[in-house]
């Protein structure tokens, strides 16, 4: 298996490793059985498997089939990978603080609710629609901050990161001259919510 294989799981892998979910059947079937064996076991499968990319990487220049700038080239995007990594793993394990989001609903409430005292002189009787336009939207901010607190999930306004790995994995497969059938790689690009 080769590098395509092996950025295919990475990208698996780091969909499962967000949504806390199993690898072990996407992964087997993109890497050799060695390489699943120790992917299966670890905890950081996505770390793990870029790690396996270095080590191809690193037989290709042994062998002399990549020089030493295409080596450094590739290691850079590697690191990319990595950098891409520990982003989204920031993301996903930082929660927003309960405090903030119990401030943040409460003062949206009082805010709502004191706002027609203070426009009631000024506007009079379109005091309550401009309120109700206003509280509708302070309301609906805080319901896409509810939301977006965990992009990484299967819900329908989730990252679709299935589809993505998909995409990602089709991407390769032409790029380096392979047949793509969406069929076999599991339909997900037509499952838009995961």
């Amino acid at each position: 298996m080769g590098f395509c294989s092996n950025n295919s799981a990475f990208n698996f892998a780091l969909k499962h490793q967000l949504r806390g979910t199993d690898a072990s059947s996407d992964l087997e079937s993109r890497l050799s059985p060695e390489l699943f064996a120790i992917a299966k076991v670890s905890k950081y499968k996505p770390a793990v498997i870029m790690q396996f990319m270095g080590e191809w990487i690193q037989n290709l220049k042994q062998r002399n089939i990549i020089d030493s700038i295409q080596q450094a080239r590739i290691d850079q995007n590697i690191d990319k990978l990595s950098d891409i990594l520990g982003g989204c793993e920031r993301i996903a394990s930082t929660p927003i603080p309960f405090s903030y989001s119990v401030l943040l609903h409460r003062t949206v409430y009082i805010y709502c609710f004191l706002l027609p005292f203070g426009l009631v002189d000024s506007l009079s009787w379109f005091t309550p629609f401009i309120v109700s336009f206003i509280a509708y939207t302070f309301v609906a901010f805080e319901a896409i901050a509810d939301e977006i607190e965990e992009p990484f999930g299967n819900e329908a306004n989730d990252l679709a990161l299935s589809t993505m790995s998909t995409m990602i994995e089709e991407t390769c497969l032409e790029m380096s001259g392979k047949p793509v059938d969406s069929n076999d790689l599991n339909d997900a690009h037509m499952n838009v919510i995961h």
